[in-house]
């Protein structure tokens, strides 16, 4: 092979054409250097050496063959004693990595277990905050935290025997509550009202967009006054409105709208808003009978003026103070909290405070307002299931004279 020295490699480069590159010459010439010296090189092939491969398995097998003539049974047995010690160790071990693997089982599942009780405990917390709350008092029930339909509670308004006020009656119903106005002929000589309204009044069931209809006689409200006409239309607004229905359906029997003859109007339609404010005292016709509280037109829209008539009677009309008149009170409002703040009396955990906590906080509802606080500086603190240190929320379902 021709060797090149470096005047032949330049004489080479030097009859090349030219390279417009941006390499220069002494880039070249290094590559070309590296190229030819590694052609130079040549591999030395590997050689296999046989002579000490063959000598050393020989020896082998002749150390195998004698080893197996002198092996006697005892030295087996040891052998086989060795494995078995091996062996149980082996076992042993993997016995306590099992237990490891156990332990931690458990340490997972215990973990676990903890988890679960923690989520169940986070789980009871959140339930018990929103739990449904029942309270039942002297004259009335009330919910908290508890779907309508869930309750089978219904009231229902009926007025007493002069027409003077509407007094509310709740009942238990398994059945559609709006179908509980078809039953209340049937309350004749249970109950101290008047079920005169409601001669042909009865609910004839939903029209086609789900808005419940009621039928009135036109030949009965013939009958009625002015104020039985006045208290028919504002019952019908109270009983559905408590069930969350914004507007009824009136007609007769031919399907036509009610005329209130004495009112001066035909109706078709009766939203249930109702803008009259009550104020709540006790009524009673007999000693003997149980006194049940009744709501009347309040004529003041001064909610200070409506408790001062609470603590006056009517006995000719069977109106008692729902307030006694031994009872100090001043009344202060801020926003939609009403306060009362009982001074120089002295209250007792009975009856007639219970009654009276209850008409005051029924009447607050009536005049929109969002809570009723109560303040007395002697040591009662509750009266019934009503605490005298706690705002009492007026946004609840309230039955009165459960029955």
């Amino acid at each position: 092979m021709k060797r090149y020295n470096d005047k032949d490699i330049e004489k080479l480069l030097s009859e090349l054409p030219d390279i417009k590159d941006e390499k220069s010459f002494d880039e070249y010439y290094a590559h070309i250097s590296n190229h030819v010296t590694r052609k130079r090189r040549r591999k030395e092939p590997k050689r296999m050496k046989w002579v000490p491969i063959l000598t050393t398995a020989a020896a082998f097998f002749i150390a195998f063959i004698v080893t197996i003539q002198f092996i006697g049974n005892g030295q087996m047995d040891e052998a086989n004693d060795r494995f078995s010690l091996i062996e149980d160790s082996t076992t042993e071990s993997d016995r306590d990595n099992d237990v490891m693997l156990d332990q931690e089982e458990m340490d997972g599942s215990s973990n676990e277990v903890e988890e679960s009780q923690h989520e169940d405990t986070e789980e009871e917390l959140t339930t018990t905050e929103f739990d449904p709350v029942e309270i039942t008092g002297r004259h009335m029930i009330s919910y908290d935290n508890v779907e309508l339909e869930d309750i089978n509670l219904v009231t229902v308004y009926l007025p007493d025997a002069q027409l003077m006020s509407l007094i509310p009656i709740t009942l238990s119903t398994d059945l559609n509550k709006f179908e509980i106005l078809n039953d209340i002929q049937t309350f004749d000589g249970q109950l101290p009202v008047s079920q005169m309204i409601y001669e042909g009044v009865q609910f004839s069931g939903l029209n086609n967009e789900g808005v419940p209809v009621v039928e009135i006689d036109s030949q009965s409200t013939s009958q009625f006054g002015s104020t039985a006409e006045g208290m028919l239309l504002n019952s019908l607004s109270l009983f559905f409105s408590n069930l969350n229905v914004n507007e009824v359906v009136l007609q007769n029997e031919n399907g036509d709208p009610v005329n209130m003859t004495h009112i001066g109007s035909e109706i078709s339609v009766l939203n249930t808003d109702v803008n009259d404010s009550f104020y709540y005292r006790i009524y009673q016709e007999n000693q003997e009978d149980e006194p049940i509280l009744t709501m009347e037109y309040a004529y003041s829209d001064s909610f200070e003026e409506v408790v001062n008539e609470m603590q006056t009677a009517n006995e000719d009309f069977n109106f008692y103070p729902s307030i006694s008149s031994d009872i100090d009170f001043n009344i202060s409002i801020t926003g939609e909290t009403v306060t009362t703040q009982f001074v120089n009396s002295n209250l007792e955990n009975n009856d007639e405070t219970i009654a009276m906590i209850e008409a005051l906080i029924l009447t607050a509802k009536s005049f929109d307002f969002e809570q009723i606080v109560f303040e007395y500086d002697g040591s009662l603190q509750q009266v019934g299931p009503y605490h005298l240190s706690e705002p009492i929320q007026l946004d609840k379902y309230f039955f009165i004279n459960p029955m």
